[in-house]
């Protein structure tokens, strides 16, 4: 998936596409981490990436919730150390 495509698809869009199979919670997150490579050194808006760390939670945790797989970027960092 390119961002192109990724930037079509809200979160409903993408959690529904990753239900059904038309694509993998791995390919969003390799399209969202693709895209804050390309942009975040010049905008600096990312300060913690923890893109490592959610694809090893997708490979360990079964889906679960209605937003499983779905990429998000947290605001504030107090709650994700």
């Amino acid at each position: 998936m390119d961002f192109s495509d990724y930037r079509r698809l809200d979160a409903t869009a993408m959690a529904q596409g990753v239900a059904d199979g038309s694509f993998t919670a791995e390919e969003l997150l390799d399209a969202a981490t693709r895209r804050l490579a390309a942009v975040n050194p010049a905008i600096n808006a990312a300060v913690l990436d923890l893109s490592e760390s959610a694809r090893e939670q997708l490979a360990a945790v079964p889906p679960a919730g209605p937003l499983h797989g779905v990429p998000l970027v947290v605001k504030d960092m107090d709650a994700t150390l």
